[in-house]
């Protein structure tokens, strides 16, 4: 008989102090063993971790996260593997209820677990993603960064994709906190390790796809309300042909991201024609309606853009497609403040700013809303407003360096050359290379 431990929680780390014993002390009634990779931690990690039971693996960092997860999976000696970072924490769940999930699982030996992300204001992301499999020596991990097992698992079955069921486990994600992401500089460091993968597998499209992701958000708002980037429409239009006929994973998303640049760059018809080719299903979601509502907004139809963003309103948390369940209120917060602006281009700053109030109370810590008030306050002469509205909105998301570059534009129009051009430097630090801003420091 396999006298081998059923499950091994497998995790890397480094300099994890604050966040790893909550996340081995939650996961620790579930598994046999524990397992951390440390890739070079100069604070208790590695102490604090042998101090919870597990063992530790100490492996030199070398920009390659595969590799940290891969020795990870090398040190386990489970039949089953689960995969936890440390500012992740695993809600409750009985053995019984994991264990009889793992034996009904079936042939793809792989199973997902509900990650439940905290934003600002309390908000919350959900998404469903691959962290319990069966350890076999053929499943292994691949990328530099934003690294995937799926890949390995459907090579051993001879399949391109597999369809993973989804296991009872939920883990609360702690990292996308603004106090968590103040101690970190992950945007620089994702950017140089997607750069570095882009350089070693040129005509891998998943790796261009992923730098003009990090890309967008890297230069303020999210996903669907992106900003105009170049490279990162460069990165998509690139990864779409090398994808050829293939669907790949990532194709709706990508085609999506390409429609909403291609029109921030005044190519209207190249983003119709992405948009209409998408499938009948993806055009119910909340990021196609998104996209339709802003190229209605561009192309002078406030009105029907008003009725695709109430359809976002409409659609539920289940429809968001690629960015998994969402929280309604961020969901709502996004479609006022959307709303709100289709309502002031049609001329009506009343309704807009209704809009604008609803946004705001639905996402107070979220920029948006902000940088709408803002600017109608500004249109309606009272810049003092409009700033102060900025200065608030920049300390409730110091990582979005929308508020920033607004304020310098204001202070540029009303004569105050020195703090404007402080506010621009300061975008750019937070979003470095943000052609926007760029521009508008060079005015």
């Amino acid at each position: 008989m396999d006298s081998s431990p059923h499950l091994s929680l497998c995790m890397i780390v480094r300099d994890e102090e604050e966040m790893l014993p909550a996340s081995l002390a939650s996961a620790a009634p579930l598994v046999d063993e524990m397992v951390v990779v440390d890739t070079g931690s100069t604070d208790r990690s590695v102490d604090l971790a042998r101090a919870a039971g597990a063992r530790v693996v100490e492996l030199p960092w070398r920009d390659d996260f595969s590799q940290a997860r891969n020795a990870s999976l090398e040190a386990a000696r489970g039949r089953w593997v689960l995969v936890l970072d440390a500012d992740e924490r695993l809600e409750p769940c009985s053995r019984q209820r994991l264990d009889a999930a793992i034996a009904a699982c079936g042939e793809e030996e792989a199973m997902t677990v509900e990650i439940r992300s905290k934003l600002a204001g309390g908000v919350w992301q959900s998404t469903h993603i691959l962290r319990l499999f069966r350890r076999r020596p053929e499943h292994r991990y691949q990328g530099r960064i934003h690294e995937q097992i799926a890949g390995s698992i459907a090579r051993r079955l001879g399949r391109g994709a597999i369809s993973p069921a989804r296991s009872p486990l939920v883990a609360r994600h702690l990292g996308y906190l603004p106090e968590r992401l103040a101690t970190r500089d992950k945007k620089q460091r994702n950017e140089n390790l997607l750069r570095a993968e882009v350089r070693r597998a040129p005509e891998d499209p998943a790796a261009r796809f992923l730098l003009a992701r990090e890309l967008i958000t890297a230069a303020g708002g999210d996903l669907l309300a992106c900003p105009a980037n170049r490279e990162a429409l460069e990165a998509l239009e690139r990864a779409r042909s090398l994808s050829g006929a293939a669907r790949l994973a990532h194709h709706l998303e990508r085609d999506r991201l390409i429609a909403r640049l291609s029109l921030l760059f005044g190519q209207s018809a190249r983003a119709r024609d992405l948009l209409d080719a998408l499938p009948r299903s993806a055009r119910a979601t909340l990021p196609i309606l998104a996209a339709l509502g802003e190229w209605e907004l561009e192309a002078g139809s406030p009105g029907k853009a008003i009725d695709l963003f109430h359809r976002c309103l409409e659609s539920g948390p289940e429809a968001a497609g690629p960015l998994g369940d969402v929280d309604p209120r961020w969901a709502g917060a996004w479609a006022h403040e959307r709303i709100g602006r289709a309502h002031w281009r049609a001329g009506d700053p009343i309704a807009a700013a209704r809009a604008a109030a609803r946004a705001r109370q639905l996402g107070p810590a979220e920029a948006g809303p902000a940088l709408l008030e803002a600017a109608l306050a500004h249109a309606a002469g009272d810049s003092t407003r409009a700033l102060a509205t900025l200065v608030r909105a920049a300390r409730q998301a110091p990582h979005d360096p929308r508020p920033h570059r607004a304020m310098g534009e204001i202070l540029l129009e009303v004569g105050m050359k020195d703090p404007a051009r402080t506010a621009v430097e300061t975008a750019l630090k937070i979003a470095p290379g943000w052609e926007d801003a760029q521009r508008l420091l060079e005015t």
